[in-house]
C-alpha cells in the first residue's frame, strides 16, 4: 500500500500502515484493550501457585481394629476394582493403619472434580453392602493445588478447651464450614466424647437378647431417615431429620427384641450382675455430642460395638455397629444418622412377651475420649485448627473469609475471652509474594524507561514506548481473564520477564521512524517508512521467542514440572504477541503528532551523540568478523562450550524451598521416652521463662505443641525481621532465654522433621516393597533389618499396608 498524497513509500505493507488508514478504529480497539486490563486485574483470582498437574480426591475409611489381612482382602482389593474404571484417573495410592484405610486418586488436569466425586460416592455405593462390617465412618475430600491448609490457627481460652469439643465443634467448626470454598476443618488438641455402651453376656442370656438385636437397637435409633425433597426453582436438597444427642439414658431405655420364645428372665438381676471389662472395643466418630463409641465388657465371648456417628458434611456413609462372636471375627449391621430412639421397636416381638431394655443389658455412659496430643498458647491450653480450601477455591477469599470468622470468635462471650494466632495464613503469603513480584516489574519498567531516554534523549519518543509497556500488560491481563486463567506467582513471574522485552518492539520501530525522519521525509511518510522497513523484522524476531517457549505450553500435564511452568511460557509468549500489536498500532499511531510537535532534535538516531559512536564501533566490529570468519567462528564455538565448566559446578538443590518462618521454631529433644505428662511439665518451664521476659524479647506470643516422647515451641515476635540479621539475631535472643533442664537439649530455628519421624539422622534410607500379596510383603518386610544387619543399620519395620516400607 502506498501512500495518498506525499513520496512513493517502498517495502511491504504492515500492520502499522492499518493504524495510519484507520486511526480510529485503532483507537478504539486500544481503549477497549485497555479497559478490558483494568477489569481483568480486579477480577483475576489470586492464588500463589498453579493448580498441579493432578487433582487430587481422598476416600478415607475409618475402621474398627481389625486385622492388616482383613482390611487388604476385603476393603482395600474391592474398593480398588470399584474406583479403577474412573474417567480421567491417573493413579490410585492406598494406604492404611489402625485408623482404617485412605484411597488417595489423582486424575488428569483440567477434570470436572465435582463430578468425579459424584461418580466416586455411586461407585462406591455399589460395594457398600460387601464391604466388611468394621467400617465406622467415610468421608471423602479433594484439594485443588497441594495438600497444605489454608490457614492454621491455635486457639486459647481463659475455660479449658481440651474438653470442650462440643463447644468449638457448634461455635468454631461449623461457622468456619459454612464459609464457601471450605473443604475441611481439621482439629488438633482436642478429642470428642465417647458413648459407651458395654454388654454384659450373663445378662444378655438371662433376659433372652442376642447381640446382634442390641445392635440392631443402637443402629435404628440412630437412623437417618429421609423427610422427602424441598422443591425449589434452582435446587431440589433432600431433606433428613436430624440427629439426637447421644444422651446415655435415652438409649439406655431403646427396647430390645428377646429371642422367639425366650421369657422375660429376672431383668433386674442382669442389671445387678456383676460386669467384668474383659473384651472390649471401641471407635469414635467425630460429631458434636451424637458422637460416641459402644463397647463390650463382659466375659471374653461375645462383644458389641457401637459408634453413633452423625454423618458430616464430607460423608459418603457412615457404617457403626459391629458384632464379635469369639476373637478376629466381625459382623455388622449399617448405622445412619437421623432421628430420635423412639423409632427403635421390638421388631418381631410378640404381644405376649414385653421387650428388654439396653440398660437391662448393658451400661450405658458418655465419657471424654483420652487426649495425648496437647497444643498451648502463652501458657494456656488450646487447640489448632487447619482450614483446607476445596478444589478450585480462592486461598485469598477463603483465608480472609476465615479471619473474619476468628475475629468475631473473639469478641464472642461464648467462648471465655478466646484468643487465636494465625501461623500460617495462605491468603497473606500470595498477596505479599505477589506484591513483591508487582514492584519487582515496577522497578524494572521505570529503569527501562530511563535506559530508553539515554539513547534518545527525547521525552516525547522516550514516553511512546514507554506507553507500550502498561498498556500491554493490560492486553495479557485481559487475554488471561478470558481464558480463565489465574494471576498467581508464576503468571506474574511471565509478566515482570516480559517487561524486559516487551519494549524491544517499541524501540525498534521508534528508532526507524527517527531515522526515516532525519533523512527529511515528512511526518507521516517518515512513520509509514520506519514502519514497513522494521515491521516484518520485529514479527520474526518475536515469533521465534515466542517458539522457544512453546515446549513449556505444551508439556505433558501430568508431569508436575510441566503443569508448574506451562502458565510461564503461556504468559510469556501473550507478553510477547500483545507488545507486538501494541508496537505496531499505538506507535504508529501517536508519532506523526510527536514528530509534528517536537521535531527530530539532533543527537538522535544513528549519527547521534550517544548511538553514532556506539554505530560506528559496531561497524568496525562487523568488519573484522568478517575479515577473520574462521577465527570470530572458533572464538564463538569456545565462548559457547566455556559454559559447560560452570554448569558443572552448580548445586541443583529443589528440593529445600519452604519459606523461612516469621517466628522461631524450638524444638526440644528429651532423654528417654517421657509421656505427655512429663513433657508438659518441661513445656510450662520454657512458657514461664519467655512469657517472663516478653517485653525484654519483643515476644507477641508463645505457641507450643507436644505429646508422648516429642515437643516443639513458636515464639513469634511482636515485628517481622526485615533481614537476615535481625532473624539471627531474635534467634540468639531466644536461645539465650530459654531455661536450662536436666536431660533436655534445644534446637532452636533448625529443621527437625527428621526428628518428628523418631530419627534425627537426614541421611536415613528408606525402602518401599510393592507387590499384590500383603502376607508377602509383611513376611519381607519383617526380614528386611535381618537381611541388611551386615551392610547397613536395621531399623524396626513398619506396618505395611499396600506397599511395605521401612527404614
Amino acid at each position: 500500500m502506498s501512500a495518498k498524497a506525499g513520496p512513493q513509500i517502498a517495502g511491504r505493507a504492515s500492520l502499522s500502515d492499518l493504524a495510519l488508514d484507520r486511526p480510529v478504529m485503532i483507537g478504539m480497539l486500544l481503549l477497549a484493550i485497555l479497559v478490558l486490563g483494568a477489569i481483568a486485574t480486579a477480577r483475576l483470582p489470586l492464588a500463589f501457585l498453579p493448580a498441579g498437574g493432578t487433582a487430587r480426591v481422598s476416600l478415607r475409611i475409618n475402621l474398627q481394629r481389625t486385622s492388616p489381612e482383613l482390611v487388604e482382602r476385603e476393603i482395600i482389593r474391592p474398593v480398588e476394582e470399584a474406583m479403577a474404571g474412573l474417567r480421567g484417573l491417573q493413579r490410585i495410592q492406598v494406604g492404611s493403619g489402625g485408623w482404617g484405610v485412605r484411597v488417595n486418586l489423582e486424575f488428569v488436569a483440567g477434570t470436572d472434580i465435582a463430578a468425579r466425586k459424584a461418580e466416586i460416592r455411586e461407585r462406591f455405593d455399589r460395594i457398600r453392602g460387601t464391604l466388611p462390617d468394621a467400617i465406622t465412618r467415610v468421608t471423602l475430600d479433594s484439594w485443588g493445588r497441594s495438600d497444605d491448609a489454608v490457614v492454621k490457627l491455635r486457639l486459647a481460652s481463659d475455660s479449658d478447651l481440651t474438653r470442650s469439643y462440643d463447644l468449638i465443634e457448634r461455635h468454631v467448626v461449623r461457622p468456619i464450614e459454612r464459609i464457601p470454598g471450605v473443604s475441611r476443618v481439621e482439629l488438633e488438641g482436642v478429642e470428642p466424647r465417647e458413648l459407651e455402651v458395654a454388654l454384659d453376656l450373663e445378662a444378655l442370656r438371662r433376659a433372652g437378647v442376642s447381640a446382634q438385636a442390641v445392635s440392631t437397637a443402637v443402629r435404628e435409633a440412630r437412623q437417618g431417615r429421609s423427610l422427602g425433597v424441598l422443591r425449589e426453582d434452582a435446587t431440589q436438597p433432600g431433606v433428613r431429620a436430624p440427629p439426637v444427642d447421644a444422651d446415655p439414658q435415652a438409649f439406655a431405655a431403646l427396647p430390645v427384641a428377646r429371642s422367639r420364645g425366650a421369657a422375660p428372665a429376672a431383668a433386674s438381676a442382669a442389671t445387678t450382675a456383676p460386669r467384668t471389662a474383659a473384651s472390649t472395643a471401641s471407635t469414635t466418630a467425630s460429631s458434636s455430642m451424637s458422637s460416641g463409641t459402644a463397647a463390650a465388657a463382659a466375659t471374653p465371648a461375645v462383644s458389641v460395638t457401637a459408634s453413633l456417628a452423625a454423618q458430616g458434611p464430607q460423608g459418603v456413609g457412615a457404617r457403626s455397629n459391629t458384632a464379635s462372636v469369639g476373637p478376629g471375627v466381625y459382623t455388622s449391621t449399617p448405622v445412619g444418622a437421623g432421628v430420635a430412639p423412639a423409632t427403635a421397636s421390638a421388631v418381631g416381638q410378640s404381644n405376649a412377651t414385653p421387650p428388654a431394655r439396653v440398660g437391662e443389658v448393658a451400661r450405658v455412659e458418655v465419657h471424654p475420649r483420652e487426649n495425648r496430643n496437647f497444643r498451648s498458647l502463652d501458657g494456656r491450653l488450646g487447640v489448632d485448627l487447619s482450614v483446607y480450601a476445596d478444589a478450585g477455591a480462592s486461598p485469598v477469599d477463603v483465608a480472609h473469609a476465615v479471619g473474619g470468622v476468628v475475629e468475631e470468635l473473639q469478641a464472642s462471650p461464648r467462648l471465655g475471652g478466646i484468643s487465636a494466632v494465625v501461623y500460617h495464613d495462605q491468603g497473606k503469603i500470595i498477596l505479599k509474594t505477589l506484591a513483591d513480584l508487582r514492584d519487582t516489574g515496577i522497578y524494572g519498567g521505570v529503569l527501562g524507561v530511563a535506559m530508553l531516554w539515554l539513547f534518545l534523549r527525547r521525552w516525547g519518543v522516550t514516553m511512546v514506548a514507554a506507553l507500550c509497556i502498561p498498556l500491554t500488560i493490560l492486553a495479557t491481563c485481559g487475554v488471561l481473564l478470558i481464558r480463565g486463567e489465574e494471576l498467581n506467582c508464576i503468571v506474574l513471574l511471565g509478566l515482570v520477564l516480559g517487561v524486559g522485552m516487551l519494549v524491544d518492539n517499541a524501540v525498534v520501530i521508534t528508532e526507524a521512524i527517527e531515522l526515516q525522519a532525519q533523512r527529511g521525509l515528512p511526518a507521516k511518510a517518515a512513520v509509514r517508512a520506519g514502519g514497513r522497513e522494521v515491521g516484518l523484522a520485529t514479527v520474526a524476531s518475536t515469533l521465534s521467542s515466542v517458539i522457544v517457549f512453546l515446549p513449556l505450553v505444551f508439556g505433558d500435564p501430568a508431569n508436575p514440572m510441566s503443569a508448574l511452568l506451562a502458565p510461564l511460557g503461556l504468559t510469556f509468549a501473550i507478553v510477547l504477541l500483545c507488545s507486538l500489536f501494541v508496537s505496531q498500532t499505538l506507535v504508529p499511531l501517536v508519532m506523526p503528532t510527536i514528530l509534528r510537535r517536537g521535531g527530530v532534535a539532533e543527537g538522535t538516531g544513528r549519527s547521534g551523540r550517544i548511538l553514532g559512536p556506539l554505530t560506528a564501533a559496531y561497524g568496525r566490529l562487523i568488519a573484522l568478523t568478517l575479515r577473520f570468519r574462521r577465527t570470530a567462528l572458533v572464538l564463538g564455538l569456545g565462548l559457547a562450550a566455556s559454559a559447560v565448566i560452570p554448569a558443572r559446578l552448580l548445586t541443583f538443590n529443589l528440593s529445600d524451598l519452604d519459606p523461612k518462618p516469621d517466628w522461631v521454631e524450638v524444638s526440644m529433644q528429651f532423654v528417654g521416652s517421657p509421656g505427655y505428662k512429663e513433657i508438659g511439665e518441661r513445656v510450662r518451664v520454657v512458657e514461664e521463662a519467655i512469657l517472663a521476659k516478653k517485653d525484654a524479647l519483643a515476644v507477641t506470643h508463645i505457641s507450643c505443641a507436644y505429646s508422648d516422647f516429642w515437643a516443639r515451641c513458636d515464639v513469634h515476635p511482636i515485628a517481622r525481621a526485615d533481614s537476615e540479621a535481625d532473624a539471627e539475631a531474635f534467634t540468639k535472643t531466644v536461645k539465650q532465654a530459654l531455661p536450662e533442664q536436666a536431660g533436655v537439649r534445644y534446637l532452636v530455628g533448625e529443621n527437625n522433621r527428621g526428628q518428628m519421624r523418631g530419627n534425627p539422622d537426614r541421611h536415613e534410607v528408606e525402602l518401599a516393597i510393592k507387590g499384590e500379596d500383603m502376607g508377602v510383603l509383611m513376611d519381607l518386610a519383617e526380614g528386611l533389618p535381618r537381611t541388611c544387619a551386615r551392610p547397613c543399620r536395621a531399623a524396626a519395620p513398619t506396618t505395611p499396608s499396600r506397599a511395605a516400607s521401612t527404614p
